[in-house]
């Protein structure tokens, strides 16, 4: 394997990696901001936090897709 694919394939485990941080971050906001505020206000971090676990997912299967 090359040099400029093994950059490639590191760079997209980060991006994964940072998809899941970011589902995980989104998630304990959201989880605060019920308990401070309520559900209705905190709708969006939730929101959120589903589409960057959903990014994770997509990633995280075209990953094993493509790795041997």
């Amino acid at each position: 394997m090359s040099n400029k694919n093994k950059t490639i394939n590191v760079l997209k485990r980060v991006l994964e990696t940072l998809w899941l941080v970011v589902a995980l971050f989104a998630l304990a906001i959201a989880v605060r901001e019920t308990s401070r505020v309520g559900i209705k206000d905190s709708l969006l971090f939730y929101l959120f936090s589903g589409i960057a676990f959903f990014f994770y997912f997509i990633r995280r299967k075209q990953r094993k897709n493509i790795e041997p």
